[in-house]
């Protein structure tokens, strides 16, 4: 094996060995019309700024409350046409949305399992929506 492959195997054996959840990055941009951002649970994401800007926070979460990181999300507006469907490999989902009554549907990765919740945007703050998807388990 020449050191080239001998660096390669190494470099994918410990990316196999990371966590998954460690391995997310940061998916930012605009999608329909709506800016979103597809981010981790880590301590920088947690205290970035950028968030806070962000009108509604959608957090996908197992059975038992742990995060979850692989969900289609759909978004209807109040005559339910759809404003915004992505999928997204993060379990917060960031989106900017104008003030409204808004119907979310999140769809888990690979079982198709899928939650439905009912949301307010307001003016001002960041309202937050946990999607549970009780059969997965962590």
């Amino acid at each position: 094996m020449s050191a080239r492959s001998a660096s390669l195997a190494l470099a994918l054996a410990l990316a196999a060995a990371v966590p998954a959840a460690a391995q997310l990055g940061q998916d930012v941009g605009v999608r329909q019309g709506v800016p979103y951002a597809c981010v981790g649970f880590g301590s920088d994401e947690r205290s970035d700024p950028r968030w806070q800007g962000y009108p509604l926070k959608i957090e996908y979460a197992t059975a038992t409350g742990g995060y979850y990181a692989d969900a289609v999300t759909t978004v209807r507006d109040a005559s339910g046409a759809v404003v915004f469907e992505a999928h997204c490999q993060a379990p917060w989902l960031l989106l900017r949305l104008p003030p409204g009554k808004y119907r979310l549907t999140g769809r888990a990765l690979p079982s198709n399992e899928a939650r439905t919740a009912r949301v307010t945007v307001k003016p001002q703050g960041q309202t937050r929506v946990v999607i549970r998807f009780p059969g997965i388990k962590n």
